[in-house]
């Protein structure tokens, strides 16, 4: 079990899989947030528009 153990680990520090995995959460929330930016810019402008 040892063994395996430590080269399973070896082989996931030697990838890139953690990586890419980090940069695509990364990106998505970059994503998420310019999202949020404009719905929240749009509701500020329609209750500009249409409450005064």
């Amino acid at each position: 079990m040892g063994v395996n153990y430590v080269k399973n680990h070896i082989h996931f520090l030697k990838g890139e899989e953690g990586a890419t995995t980090l940069e695509y959460g990364l990106m998505a929330a970059a994503i998420t947030g310019v999202i949020i930016t404009i719905i929240i810019a749009i509701v500020a402008t329609f209750n500009t528009k249409f409450l005064t």
